[in-house]
């Protein structure tokens, strides 16, 4: 994708997410994708192709963590 901007905190916030969420830490992974998302906005601030997937995905993840039985769910 051509309108990212690389960004090596963005990218450190992500990684260590993933590996949270693989170790089973659910909680972590959720504090640090909710740091990340400034940063993810910034990197893909002149995305106009892709933008508008993103905000639908972000819009879906805070209505879906807002169910009372979201962790059931889950």
């Amino acid at each position: 994708m051509t309108c990212f901007e690389h960004d090596d905190d963005l990218d450190s916030f992500i990684y260590s997410a993933m590996a949270d969420y693989s170790a089973g830490n659910t909680d972590d992974f959720y504090a640090k994708m909710t740091c990340a998302t400034s940063y993810f906005f910034e990197a893909m601030e002149t995305c106009t192709e892709t933008n508008p997937d993103f905000t639908t995905a972000e819009t879906f993840y805070a209505d879906f963590g807002q169910q009372d039985d979201a962790d059931q769910i889950r």
